[in-house]
């Protein structure tokens, strides 16, 4: 059993892994984007997609420990 559950997150990540990369290479026409008035460098609509992953994955948990340090002290 444990085998197979092995094997059926090997091929989760390796489909997750070949999405990406198709994501990447299907995305790579350079554009520019403008926030709060301010131009950023042109760079692929692939590499601000990742930027923006990687930043909701670096603040989510700093908002729910956040969050979750708030109702311990409230008690």
């Amino acid at each position: 059993m444990q085998s197979i559950t092995r094997l059926l997150q090997a091929i989760l990540i390796l489909t997750l892994i070949l999405i990406s990369i198709a994501f990447v290479l299907e995305n790579s026409q350079s554009i520019s984007l403008v926030f709060f008035g301010w131009p950023t460098p042109q760079l692929p609509l692939a590499a601000y997609m990742v930027i923006i992953f990687l930043l909701g994955m670096a603040i989510g948990p700093i908002l729910f420990w956040s969050a979750k340090r708030k109702s311990s002290k409230l008690r």
